[in-house]
């Protein structure tokens, strides 16, 4: 999936500085709990900020919204916030 992933990156930032966006949207909709629902957003955001250091440019503000399922532990991604940041 990470290939994908910075695929769409590259696609969606273009390859020239100039047409960097200055904030970024990710939804997850629907997603799971615990670790895998942070996994993908965490590559994504990577992808982001090491497209924009190969042209020296600042990473975009990035929000990331994450959409639940009713029998999901939403308590649980936001714990798995803590282990992300470290």
């Amino acid at each position: 999936m990470k290939p994908l992933i910075e695929a769409a990156i590259i696609d969606l930032c273009g390859s020239r500085s100039t047409l960097f966006p200055e904030k970024m949207l990710i939804a997850d909709l629907g997603c799971s709990y615990g670790p895998n629902a942070l996994a993908l957003v965490s590559t994504a955001v990577k992808a982001i900020i090491n497209h924009c250091l190969q042209f020296q440019q600042p990473p975009p503000e990035v929000c990331v919204l994450l959409n639940d399922l009713p029998d999901n532990d939403f308590n649980t991604v936001v714990k798995s916030l803590v282990t992300l940041r470290q």
